[in-house]
């Protein structure tokens, strides 16, 4: 993805500082960046939204191409309470030339007499290099003209894609065993694969034991699902507290349409991060 997901790397930060062992013994290795160029300028992507051409010497992490597929994306109740309420709706694809899409619902609003839930939709598209994000109802009804806006943020033209799946490295990097740092002992599993969806998973589960100023041992572990077929954490979480992740996914194209705003939006440029 030319613009992360802040969720993947904030949990890959927090997966990281979980375990000493991943923390001493991780190494991050040296891999190659490869020149990318934009398709010029057209009337979807006019020269005006990008900042420059660029020199190459801007660098993003390159997206993944040719693993495509479409998920649900939410909370996932333990199995011991699982009710049809703890899920959500929100959507997440990638196609295959590693174009992103991730719907969020984040309220309502009223449209004619009814009041009708909304989404947030941030599009990441590494073909262009650019950025959209804007708001939908979450059902087929048209919005007022004033909401139908999009905001687009564009890199240069010329963009340096730094080949690294870091979620691999941290899964096939992280060794087994148990070890002790002060008051507090962590071991490192990694689980039996499963499938899910018809995806295999790779599962590693972080295990913390830690002994407070009153003698009482507190104990929490965190397990990290990740199918190198979709190279996509695809869950995260414990059996205590519940999971995160995507479910009903499907290897699939999805359809281009999905990765631009829809008709009837007026598109805004914000200034380049």
């Amino acid at each position: 993805m030319l613009f992360a997901a802040s969720r993947q790397l904030t949990y890959l930060l927090l997966l990281v500082a979980s375990s000493s062992a991943v923390s001493q013994d991780l190494k991050i290795p040296d891999t190659p960046e490869n020149l990318h160029l934009a398709p010029p300028p057209s009337d979807r992507f006019p020269a005006k939204w990008y900042p420059r051409v660029g020199d190459g010497t801007d660098v993003a992490p390159a997206p993944v191409t040719d693993r495509p597929y479409t998920a649900t994306y939410g909370k996932i109740a333990p199995l011991t309470t699982e009710t049809p309420d703890n899920r959500t709706t929100d959507f997440q694809a990638r196609d295959r030339f590693g174009r992103t899409r991730n719907d969020g619902e984040n309220g309502s609003m009223t449209i004619g007499e009814q009041r009708v839930k909304t989404k947030s939709v941030s599009v990441s598209d590494p073909v262009s290099h650019c950025q959209f994000n804007w708001m939908q109802p979450t059902i087929d009804v048209e919005m007022p003209s004033t909401n139908r806006v999009a905001y687009v943020t564009c890199r240069p033209q010329a963009v340096r894609y730094k080949e690294l799946d870091l979620f691999k490295v941290v899964m096939d990097g992280v060794p087994e065993g148990t070890t002790t740092h002060g008051n507090t002992t962590t071991t490192t599993e990694h689980l039996t694969p499963m499938k899910v969806d018809g995806v295999t998973i790779l599962r590693l589960r972080v295990t913390n034991s830690q002994i407070d100023e009153r003698g009482q041992m507190k104990k929490w572990s965190t397990e990290t699902w990740y199918s190198p077929e979709l190279e996509e954490v695809v869950r995260r979480g414990s059996d205590e507290e519940g999971f995160t992740g995507l479910t009903n996914i499907e290897r699939k194209d999805p359809d281009p349409k999905l990765f631009y705003p829809p008709d009837g939006y007026r598109i805004e440029l914000r200034p380049p991060p």
